[in-house]
């Protein structure tokens, strides 16, 4: 099978989660021996030329490149893919959809959110990249063969509005192996929550959280992991939160960051699937996450104990403290059947998910 990622690639050490799910996607079916190649674009404006951005070509790695627009059409042409993958939301490979009938080939686009629901509940964009935002996803939405989503409720609101249930699949992100796990869960002052995000993403609920852990009383230690700088300038604390925030960690530096932490807190108002849960469960980290994140709607009744409803703050309250009175031995429990859980989500079982769909589509089903 002859496989093409396309969409925004970085090997950076800190990326964002579409990012690196493309990347571990990429590894793992190069880890089986399938014919994949990822193909990207010179879409930084202040880095490369406009010749670049029609005619160049760079190789990036191995199997790896990053074309201009001409050059894209052309290799992809040379390369007569079975399947494109296309692994984020991007103007540059819109053109590519016109190689469907010359090509014979399928193209699956991940959906990591959908764009109408976004735009309108949560980000605060200018008028030209909302626009832009929505041409690539009626592109996307209306001229793949699949679309691949995260959780059940997108899978709901993309029916709602394509009414076109018979393309959509529901797909897991997954989590690298590691060694990094909590042993520690004696509970000594101040209690240290972390939380990932930004807070120049509103559906992350980081302003939510932090008005309803003020409410608790208890002392605090809540630390921020980000890919890109916070602004914290409008928002004036607490003496009893201490908030630390970490910026540009890599993957291990936050699996850490995690694990020296006694509580991990996903308050996002909306988020499809939420990798940084899944990634911060896979260290044994003890874990609240809201009703809106798509990960919660796959947790085995045992651990749907820690799912609270993000218009409940006394719940969210309720947990916390429910977390802190916790008896060691209970703690160590609910830590094995988190990490035991997550395995289940390896990018290597992922990846094979992922290439029985694509055998599926090729065979017509």
């Amino acid at each position: 099978m002859k496989i093409l990622l396309i969409g925004s690639y970085s090997d950076e050490s800190c990326i964002p989660a579409p990012l690196k799910v493309a990347n571990s996607l990429f590894r793992e079916f190069a880890n089986k021996e399938h014919h994949v190649k990822y193909f990207t674009y010179f879409d930084d404006g202040f880095k490369y030329t406009r010749i670049q951005k029609f005619f160049g070509k760079e190789k990036i790695a191995n199997r790896i490149y990053r074309f201009g627009i001409f050059p894209l059409l052309r290799e992809t042409i040379s390369f007569k893919p079975d399947i494109i993958q296309i692994v984020n939301a991007e103007a540059f490979y819109l053109p590519i959809y016109s190689l469907k009938i010359i090509l014979n080939v399928k193209i699956i686009y991940l959906a990591h959110s959908n764009v109408e629901y976004l735009l309108k509940n949560a980000l605060h964009l200018d008028r030209y990249s909302k626009y832009r935002l929505k041409t690539i996803e009626f592109f996307n939405s209306n001229f793949s063969d699949r679309i691949l989503v995260l959780s059940r409720r997108e899978s709901f609101l993309y029916y709602k509005r394509l009414k076109k249930k018979g393309s959509l699949i529901v797909v897991d992100n997954g989590v690298s192996e590691h060694k990094i796990i909590k042993t520690n869960f004696k509970y000594s002052k101040p209690f240290k929550i972390i939380l990932i995000g930004s807070f120049y993403r509103k559906e992350k609920g980081i302003d939510i959280l932090i008005n309803t852990l003020e409410q608790l009383g208890l002392d605090l230690e809540l630390t921020i992991c980000s890919y890109d700088l916070n602004s914290v300038e409008d928002y004036k604390f607490n003496k009893n939160i201490l908030i630390n925030l970490k910026y540009g960690l890599n993957e291990n530096d936050v699996l850490c960051e995690i694990r020296s932490n006694d509580l991990l807190i996903v308050p996002s108002k909306y988020e499809p699937f939420s990798l940084a849960l899944l990634e911060g469960m896979s260290t044994g980290t003890l874990f609240l996450t809201t009703s809106r994140v798509g990960f919660s709607e796959r947790l085995p009744k045992e651990l749907k104990r820690f799912i609270y409803d993000i218009n409940n703050e006394k719940e969210l309250l309720y947990k916390i403290i429910e977390i802190i009175n916790m008896d060691l031995n209970e703690k160590v429990n609910f830590s094995n059947m988190i990490k035991d859980f997550s395995i289940k989500f390896s990018w290597n079982e992922v990846a094979d998910k992922y290439l029985k769909i694509y055998t599926d589509i090729l065979n017509g089903k």
